[in-house]
């Protein structure tokens, strides 16, 4: 452990200790005005007694665990949550029309990858090849060309003991030219068993989730710079 580790710790600890504290003694008003103490004996209710504020301060601490989590990424949402498109610096003049995509972000494909396909979307995308592996199309009898790629790559950092920090990192390429056309990400961070997360697909502040949220937020992204067939034109 680290110094950056216990100085986390201790400050969850801190923000912890003053609503529990409050939870306490609201409580402990409670059992007075009941006179459980008379009607359990000391013994019975030092025993209630521990039992109650040891479950309240594990139950203020997990949440305070979770809340430095969410804050811990917020300025990241900020800083990154938003998406930046080639349009929008004038290095393309419009998005690019193609009747599907190549997707290369690992085989099976991602569960959101399912709102890249429908009436008014891609008619189809074409996974990369893994592993040698030739690419496979879905649906199998779509036709039609795929003019970009959708390209995703995951990492993940521990900043300290407490908290991990995951991005899905988003790229849309023009297939033919190279040129990068969008890019944008997916943050989350771990606090125990809670999972925050924003980007993309769960919008700029931080949300309580630990799946990518059912949605539009993908097809979205990737609409702003590649056109679907019968778009009728650029955002």
């Amino acid at each position: 452990m680290t110094f950056a580790d216990f100085g986390a710790a201790a400050v969850a600890v801190v923000l912890a200790l003053v609503p529990a504290a409050i939870a306490l003694f609201a409580l402990h008003s409670a059992t007075s005005a009941l006179r459980l103490e008379e009607r359990l004996g000391r013994g019975g209710y030092r025993a209630v007694a521990a039992v109650i504020g040891t479950a309240t301060g594990v139950a203020f601490l997990g949440l305070t665990w979770a809340f430095a989590g969410a804050n811990y990424l917020k300025p990241r949402c900020l800083a990154f949550g938003d998406p930046e498109y080639a349009t929008v610096f004038e290095e393309q003049a419009e998005p690019v029309r193609s009747d599907g995509l190549m997707l290369d972000a690992g085989s099976p494909p991602p569960a959101w990858a399912a709102s890249l396909l429908g009436p008014g979307r891609f008619a189809f995308y074409s996974v990369a090849a893994v592993d040698g592996r030739a690419a496979s199309r879905m649906p199998a009898d779509a036709a039609g060309t795929a003019r970009a790629i959708l390209r995703v790559r995951r990492s993940s950092a521990r900043p300290n003991l407490w908290l991990r920090l995951g991005t899905d990192r988003f790229e849309v390429f023009d297939a033919v030219t190279r040129m990068r056309l969008a890019i944008g990400s997916e943050l989350w961070v771990d606090a125990g068993p809670v999972r925050y997360r924003c980007g993309i697909a769960s919008g700029p502040a931080p949300v309580r989730s630990r799946d990518y949220p059912p949605g539009d937020g993908v097809f979205a992204f990737v609409r702003r710079a590649v056109l679907p067939p019968g778009a009728a034109g650029g955002d």
